[in-house]
């Protein structure tokens, strides 16, 4: 650009062909600068700024104490996220039999491993692992002469959970009892009497014959998985729904894949 400045400047004015050949070239040396010195703009942009030493001494010590970082307020999730992805090499999840329990096994960086325990959902009150003691407790207190709702609460208390590690509610303890006999079923409730066609199950009904909780039933319909015919008996709203219209549901809900945790 100096260079043909200089050749410009040194031009007689009587030369103005060449004058101008010369100034053409100088405004396209000037053309060239500007854009360089935008390009050299925007690479120093993209350059990370340097950290000075005391920043450098506080990363130093946040790395030394993960958890104080994980657990800090201002650590937002997507920074959890990434902190896992660096640190966690593989997560190896084993499921006990059939039961609600699983081992999660995490392989870190470096080669540590760490194992811990977790509670899944099951599809059925049999496949929990103490299942024989819970129906054996429930039939204790049934024997005492409690009800639904303080058999459920005296469960809640010592610690029972549902297939969804939920607490026992008096619709799930009073399912349980029908299921082993010890109370009536749906199909002998006064209810039921009601003219419908040869296929059709209220609710209670189809609750012993797929052993599934009452409330189960219930969401399916409130969510439009299953249909149903609402009709009056006794004064009371009733459900009526095709009995192979449930056993197709169910079918296909325990076609699905199983829960997994997500990663935290």
């Amino acid at each position: 650009m100096e260079r043909a400045e200089r050749q410009y400047d040194r031009v007689e004015p009587e030369n103005r062909l060449v004058a101008r050949t010369l100034e053409k070239r100088w405004e396209e040396a000037l053309a060239t600068k500007a854009e360089l010195e935008a390009e050299h703009a925007r690479f120093m942009a993209r350059e990370p700024a340097k950290l000075t030493a005391a920043e450098r001494e506080q990363i130093r010590r946040l790395a030394e104490d993960i958890p104080a970082i994980w657990h800090a307020p201002t650590t937002p999730p997507t920074a959890r996220q990434e902190i896992v992805r660096l640190m966690l090499d593989r997560v190896v999840v084993t499921v006990v039999g059939e039961s609600e329990l699983m081992t999660v096994e995490c392989h870190w960086a470096g080669g540590c491993r760490t194992s811990h325990q977790v509670i899944r959902p099951v599809r059925r009150l049999r496949q929990l692992r103490h299942h024989r003691e819970l129906v054996a407790r429930i039939e204790a207190m049934f024997g005492e002469g409690c009800r639904p709702p303080e058999i459920a609460r005296r469960l809640n208390a010592e610690g029972w959970r549902t297939v969804r590690n939920r607490p026992f509610s008096e619709n799930a303890a009073r399912s349980l009892l029908q299921r082993k006999g010890l109370l009536p079923d749906g199909r002998h409730r006064p209810s039921a009497v009601v003219d419908r066609a040869p296929d059709e199950c209220t609710v209670a009904e189809l609750s012993v014959r797929l052993d599934v909780p009452e409330g189960t039933i219930y969401r399916w319909l409130h969510t439009g998985q299953l249909k149903a015919r609402k009709t009056t008996a006794v004064r009371h709203d009733l459900w009526l729904v095709r009995l192979q219209d449930a056993i197709d549901h169910d079918r296909r809900r325990h076609a699905r894949p199983q829960w997994m945790p997500p990663v935290r």
